[in-house]
């Protein structure tokens, strides 16, 4: 059996379990659903908040659209799929592929592979949906590409942190829940929104908010993005093979 008939295989059965658990089907098309609402509930909000309260949200477009394209997309790949190798981890399945064609070295290759593959069409998607505060063609694609890295990211850490799907929610709500730090970072003024940079995925927004205003500096921040989450994933990566292993 060769590794592109394993890969068709894994690919098959992931869609069969994502299509009956209604749940993870719905994180899958969540992004895309609120990359819509985006599109056509912000540009009329901005004329309410204008009108009503002189506070005009226009340059605060890239900062939306940023979190809808970098974080949506990404994230609930990564977790959906993340709590398919949480699966495999319950039900022993890891272990079973001792004596099975497809090694632990090659299964897990696959799962932090697939939700950075979908999420690289998934990214630009959402992007172009949501429609508003976007960078040029070029570095939209480019920090889409980078972004991915947070799909596998998600991934593992879901699966390295939770033992069981009780514990799982609770790392999707922590996942969440710090993946607002750019966000944040974002009314903070440098040199100390730099701080933020301890979070890998801080710096692919920073790209973003720069190419979006313009800036020709954007791929600065992208190559520090691209190399500190690279690092981030080869970390969790390994930690989640030291787990494995030790159970």
């Amino acid at each position: 059996m060769t590794w592109l008939e394993i890969a068709r295989g894994l690919v098959v059965t992931d869609v069969k379990q994502i299509t009956r658990d209604r749940f993870l089907g719905f994180v899958l098309v969540y992004s895309i659903m609120l990359a819509v609402v985006v599109r056509f509930a912000v540009p009329r909000l901005a004329v309410v908040t204008v009108d009503r309260y002189g506070v005009d949200i226009v340059p605060y477009y890239s900062l939306i659209s940023s979190f809808v394209a970098l974080t949506m997309g990404s994230g609930m790949v990564g977790l959906v799929l993340g709590f398919l190798l949480l699966d495999a981890r319950e039900t022993r399945v890891i272990e079973a592929l001792s004596v099975s064609p497809v090694t632990f070295e090659r299964f897990l290759s696959y799962r932090i592979a697939l939700p950075m593959v979908v999420a690289l069409g998934l990214n630009p998607l959402c992007a172009w949906i949501a429609g508003i505060g976007l960078p040029p063609l070029g570095p939209m694609l480019a920090l889409s590409v980078v972004g991915v890295l947070f799909a596998g990211i998600a991934t593992l850490t879901l699966a390295t942190f939770a033992d069981n799907k009780i514990q799982a929610f609770a790392i999707m709500k922590l996942v969440s829940g710090t993946s607002m730090v750019p966000l944040a970072a974002y009314f903070v003024d440098e040199p100390l929104q730099y701080l933020c940079g301890l979070f890998p995925p801080y710096w692919l927004f920073k790209a973003w908010w720069v190419a979006a205003s313009g800036g020709s500096t954007w791929w600065i921040y992208a190559v520090i993005g691209l190399i500190t989450n690279t690092l981030f994933l080869w970390w969790i990566k390994r930690r989640f093979e030291r787990l494995v292993h030790k159970g």
